[in-house]
Formats: C-alpha cells, structure tokens, sequence
C-alpha cells in the first residue's frame, strides 16, 4: 500500500460541498498517512469542533493534541491566530491580546475582509515553513476547509488581502501565504464529493474556478459509494423477468429492487461525467457507503485511500 500524490504534499486543503464528508475525509486521510508511517497533523478553523468530536477529543485547542497514533489535531480561531502573529512578527503578542478584549476594536478587526482567514492560513503556513523551537514536526497537515463557495473565498483571501493593503505587515504576510498556497510543491487542494448530481456539479463548478485561478487540483475523494445492489450477470432485466414470472414471496420485494438498481445507475451516470470532466491523472479514491457515523466512517476513508493510491 502507498499514499496518494496528494498526501505526499506538506499541505492539503479539504473541501466540497455541505454534507458530503470533509470532515470525516480529513481525519481519514489523516489516519492513512499515520499509517504509512507519516505525523499528520489535522486543523479545524474558527473554532469549529467537528473533527475533534470525530476523533473523540472533549476539548479542542490552540495547542495540539494527540488524537491517534500519528495523528494530531488543532483547532485555531481568528483572535488566537492575531495574537501569535503580533508575538511572531510584532512582537506585539500582549498588546493585541488587550486589544482584542476591546469590544469596538475587535468588531473593527471583524469587518476587514478576508482578515480571519488570513490570519489563521498565516499560522498554518508559519507550521510548516518556519515551526518554532517548541513547534512539533508534521510530515502533512490536513485542512478541513469550508465548504466549496467558502472554500474559493479562502484560497482568495491572500491576494484580496495583498491588493487592498499594498504596503505593511498584512500585506507582507498576504504575499508569502499567496505563494505558498500556490507552490504544487507545497499545497495541494482535494475535493470531497458524494456519487450525486447535487454535489458532483458543484464539485466540478469548484475545479473549473480552480483552474481559471491558476491552482491544480490535487485529487478526488468520492464518499459513500453505494455498492452494487445485484450481480453484474446476469443483466438485472434478465433476472426481474425471472422473478417476476414466478409464483413466489420474492415477487414483493422487485419494486425495492427496482429502486436500488436505478440508484446504482444513476450513481455510475455521474461517476462516469466526474471522471470524464477531471484532468488527465487527478487522484481518485472512492469510499464505500458506511451507515455507521464516526470512526468506521473515517477508517472506511482510511482504508480506500491506502487501497486506491
């Protein structure tokens, strides 16, 4: 087994559509790569506390915590992110934490556009590109991201950052977050999608802007994958004829069949206009349906990811 070209980045930002998994991903592709060896380390944004919930972790924090063997989890928010940005680059870390605690100021700083999410890609990219002495080493570190309108809104932040500041501190670090998110080298961008109409057109929608902005995608995850309801052969028309033919209880259940057959249809439809609309090479993994919520979700993320690479 072996990981995707994906996981092999320093960065990896998870996005999709609402509801499709990129959560339960993030902390899958996490547990892949500890497996194969690799310390990953996983961030949540503006405080948010799904994957630590996922992972079993009570109480989420600035400072990260072990969550499985090689994997960690850190969750950041805006006001913490300024404050280690004044200590790092201002030297200012107390003044601003004062002045966060001003009501009028920190409703200032709120209003700035695209500020947040600057300061919190400033602290990722500080991680990876220059750890502090009590910083730990991470091979990868996994983004769960905002959902894909979101998720444009915050690969754009540095360069609306950049082009509205011109000069100073903010503008400085917009430049350096810019291009580190746009290094293949560095940063790689996955798409976390269900096998559904809904979904996969908003997950291409994404890879088109993606491509217009110049950026790669890195690769696919394709998430609860329904599993073939019949056989392959003989053809399910054969066999329903069959069925339906004879004088049986099994006669019931052809319009639950029915069904189920239709939707493994339809899912193989869109699988076929996803793969057809990706560039030549992009990575795919493709997820089995788990009705179980949590950790059998995220293992299931784990163990496609390693068998598919």
């Amino acid at each position: 087994m072996s990981l995707p070209a994906f996981l092999e980045q320093k960065f990896v930002v998870v996005t999709g559509k609402g509801g499709v998994g990129r959560t339960t991903v993030s902390a899958g592709l996490a547990l892949a790569a500890a497996q194969q060896g690799k310390t990953a380390l996983v961030i949540e944004m503006s405080g948010t506390a799904d994957v630590a919930e996922a992972l079993g972790i009570s109480n989420p924090s600035f400072e990260a915590q072990q969550a499985a063997p090689g994997v960690w989890l850190m969750t950041l928010t805006p006001a913490e992110c300024l404050s280690d940005f004044g200590r790092r680059k201002l030297g200012a870390g107390k003044l601003l934490t004062r002045l966060l605690n001003n009501r009028v100021s920190r409703a200032f700083l709120d209003a700035v556009p695209g500020l947040h999410a600057l300061l919190q890609l400033g602290k990722i990219e500080n991680l990876i590109n220059e750890p502090g002495p009590s910083d730990r080493h991470y091979d990868v570190v996994i983004l769960d991201a905002p959902a894909t309108g979101h998720g444009l809104t915050l690969l754009a932040a540095a360069r609306a950052m950049r082009e509205m500041t011109r000069v100073g501190p903010f503008h400085d670090l917009a430049r350096v977050i810019e291009l580190f998110l746009a290094d293949p080298a560095i940063t790689s961008v996955v798409l976390t999608t269900l096998p559904e109409a809904l979904p996969v057109n908003e997950s291409l929608q994404f890879a088109s802007a993606l491509e217009a902005d110049g950026a790669t995608l890195g690769g696919v995850i394709v998430n609860q994958l329904r599993p073939r309801p019949v056989p392959e052969a003989p053809a399910w028309a054969t066999v329903r004829e069959g069925i339906a033919n004879a004088s049986s209880p099994w006669s019931n259940v052809l319009p639950i069949a029915d069904r189920a057959v239709a939707q493994y249809a339809e899912q193989e439809a869109v699988l076929r206009r996803l793969i057809e609309a990706l560039p030549d090479g992009c990575p795919q993994v493709r997820v089995p349906r788990v009705e179980e919520a949590g950790l059998p979700r995220i293992d299931a993320v784990a163990q496609a990811t390693l068998e598919q690479s």
